[in-house]
């Protein structure tokens, strides 16, 4: 995989269509900021023009004083500057009932970690376009993540390399930050990059640091089922 263009001329390249070499510049405007007012938030991916792909933890809260709801939830599109602009507000969400169960260990949770938020209107095409999802095929590629840090920050990449991947947990060897929650990982095929884990939790091993992802082809249909179960048709 060539080097990434540093993220403001990667986009605006993109916007362009200008084309470097023989490879199309990927538009990677679907990624945005998953915010939630004054307390922060994570980083989301379109994956349909109304539906955003993020970690479960960025939706979810265990503690009974904090019932977050899907209209809490505001999704910011990448501008061509790298920043979050406009705003979308989530509808409905839900997460994988894997991720739900309760006392279940870390460790197996971090696989489902995943979860959906419908927004109430789409994203328009010239704002941003949705991402597919790559398959287990792609695992084996060079890719990398984009992500955000709070609603004040500009969307960082970074090249990953995966180490591993174990019932639905992939282990990559780059590092992550604090506020990264919900990033997605990319491999680019053919021009295109495809979304194949989001960014759960991070360790190390001795200096290396790893980023814990969850993988998307083997827990949406599960996330899908929860979508439904909330009464919401998935297209």
């Amino acid at each position: 995989m060539r080097r990434l263009f540093p993220l403001f001329l990667l986009i605006s390249l993109a916007v362009a269509g200008i084309a470097s070499g023989q490879d199309t510049v990927p538009d990677l405007r679907g990624v945005g900021l998953l915010g939630l007012g004054s307390s922060g938030g994570c980083t989301g991916t379109l994956i349909e023009p109304d539906l955003v792909l993020t970690a479960a933890h960025c939706l979810y809260s265990s503690d009974k004083k904090r019932n977050l709801k899907a209209t809490d939830f505001l999704f910011h599109p990448t501008t061509a500057t790298g920043r979050p602009g406009e705003g979308f507000r989530g509808k409905v969400m839900a997460v994988h009932p894997v991720y739900l169960i309760p006392g279940l260990d870390y460790h197996k949770r971090i696989p489902r970690d995943i979860g959906l938020l419908r927004l109430e209107k789409p994203v328009p095409a010239e704002l941003a376009t949705p991402f597919a999802i790559g398959g287990a095929e792609m695992f084996q590629d060079k890719g990398f993540i984009m992500a955000y840090r709070g609603a004040r920050s500009f969307a960082r990449q970074r090249i990953c390399q995966p180490f591993g991947l174990q019932e639905g947990l992939l282990v990559l060897g780059c590092e992550v930050k604090s506020g990264e929650s919900g990033s997605p990982f990319f491999v680019i095929r053919d021009g295109k990059p495809s979304v194949v884990s989001v960014v759960s939790s991070r360790t190390s091993s001795g200096r290396q640091p790893l980023a814990f992802t969850a993988e998307i082809a083997g827990g949406l249909p599960g996330l899908l089922e929860a979508f439904r179960d909330a009464g919401v048709e998935i297209r």
